[in-house]
């Protein structure tokens, strides 16, 4: 297999992984969260320290 064609078909899979990729993103994007999941995404997204005893059992 010539680098030319080997390009080409290395090009053409990463673009199916990447269009399946975005496939998936919307499918979740499309759902309505609930309150708990939309609770656990924010708390991922944000950048906190615990404090009390949270914290305490982090450290250990």
């Amino acid at each position: 297999m010539s680098d030319k064609d080997r390009q080409k078909k290395d090009g053409h899979d990463k673009g199916k992984k990447n269009e399946r990729m975005r496939e998936s993103v919307n499918e979740r994007q499309s759902k309505t969260m609930t309150e708990r999941e939309r609770q656990k995404h924010e708390a991922k997204m944000t950048n906190s320290i615990p404090e009390g005893a949270a914290r305490a059992k982090k450290k250990k």
